[in-house]
């Protein structure tokens, strides 16, 4: 192991010194029912796991034979991230590298070095194969890493493996939300909107207009929020705020028209088709681009965020697929827009919908951010406990294979 010692007191080396390649074959037959085989695509991008897993009879190819514990990694594709740690033993396909701690290492601590962004990026860096860039052994273990002693390790993988678990827990938090949402939309939300009378949105609307253009010359980090496509999500019709633009206001012109107010609908009308978001209370002065429609409702029998949400749900999205223009270049037009059929119920019925999915949506927003929160601080501990020294230089080997 290298012995470079660090001005923290850990030595420095390469991946090879943390874990060796795995090279135990295993050549399935029609028998291997019951053993465990990992392929690529059960491990999803960046997740650090594997999903699922498949039969080894099931393909008859020859396969790597791993212990639990050992770490597997993509070796096709190595930007995808697709990394884990099995806690069982079985086999995975040829596209995976299977790492095996050495003595002294703590298992953990390996894992969590292999699924450090910047060892994917040394692996794309140095990958070889223009249609499916790969990796392999030589280049992965050639991976600058700091090596601290065992029990060091130990109080990092316990650290980083707290952090994950209650990034699992959050993660399935998250999950079980949008089950629930999902639930409400397609048992409650639906056939309500199904089985009740409705109408043009344009006989709702007081005025359905396009959003305003040509104000990129007046972006100001003081102005007037200035929305676009990518503030709309599909998720749900609430609007979100991490990437927003500013403008300064010309005067007159189609300012007065597209100022937005509370409870408007926007209804992209190119490049990604239909997003829908409404409007919510104290936004401030806000506009929206030439690529957002812009319904305000005036109708006293409907609620503006029932028409949000039935236009997010199935009930909306398979009408403006049905409606779209098409041609060469898909987008939608106002009069599009005010044919869309608009569902009445009751309002009572309305707003019981609307307040159990907003009621979902705000409990959603708290956990995704909390998740986005644990993740963030976790980068940063990865950052801080596992990244390589910036000094150390090592020469990346390319292929040419």
């Amino acid at each position: 192991m290298s012995d470079l010692r660090t001005a923290e007191g850990r030595s420095t080396g390469c991946l090879g010194d943390l874990v060796e390649l795995v090279r135990d074959k295993h050549l399935p037959t029609p028998l291997d029912s019951d053993v465990p085989c990992i392929n690529l695509e059960h491990i999803p991008e960046g997740a650090g796991r594997a999903l699922s897993w498949s039969k080894a009879s099931e393909n008859l190819s020859s396969k790597t034979k791993f212990q639990a514990g050992d770490i597997l990694f993509g070796k096709l594709r190595p930007y995808l991230r697709k990394y884990a740690q099995p806690q069982f033993s079985g086999v995975c396909t040829s596209e995976l590298l299977a790492f095996r701690a050495k003595p002294g290492v703590d298992p953990r601590y390996a894992y969590h070095v292999v699924g450090l962004p910047e060892f994917s990026e040394y692996c794309v860096a140095a990958s070889f194969g223009t249609k499916m860039p790969r990796t392999d052994w030589r280049t992965a273990s050639a991976f600058p890493v700091q090596i601290p002693d065992q029990n060091e390790q130990r109080r990092i993988a316990d650290l980083l493996s707290a952090m994950d678990a209650q990034i699992e827990v959050c993660t399935e938090q998250t999950a079980k939300l949008k089950v629930l949402r999902s639930g409400v939309v397609f048992e409650q939300l639906l056939p309500l909107a199904d089985t009740s009378p409705s109408c043009s949105l344009g006989t709702l609307c007081e005025q359905v207009t396009s959003g305003s253009r040509g104000w990129a010359s007046y972006y100001s980090e003081k102005g007037a929020l200035f929305l676009r496509i990518g503030n709309l999500t599909r998720e749900h019709p609430n609007l979100r705020f991490d990437d927003v633009v500013r403008v300064q206001v010309p005067e007159g012109g189609e300012g007065a028209r597209t100022r937005l107010q509370e409870g408007d609908l926007l209804i992209s009308i190119t490049a990604d088709l239909g997003i829908v978001a409404s409007v919510p209370p104290g936004l401030g002065e806000a506009y929206v681009n030439q690529h957002i429609a812009l319904a305000r409702l005036s109708d006293q029998r409907v609620h503006p965020r029932w028409v949000a949400h039935a236009f997010a749900s199935p009930f909306g999205s398979n009408q403006i697929a049905r409606l779209n223009d098409g041609g060469a270049k898909a987008g939608l037009n106002l009069p599009t827009i005010r044919a869309l059929r608009v569902p009445l119920p009751d309002l009572g019925q309305q707003l019981r919908v609307v307040e159990l999915i907003d009621s979902i949506d705000a409990q959603l927003e708290k956990e995704q951010a909390h998740l986005a929160k644990l993740k963030l601080q976790k980068q940063g501990l990865l950052s801080k406990l596992l990244t390589p020294p910036a000094q150390r230089q090592t020469t990346i080997v390319n292929h040419d294979q």
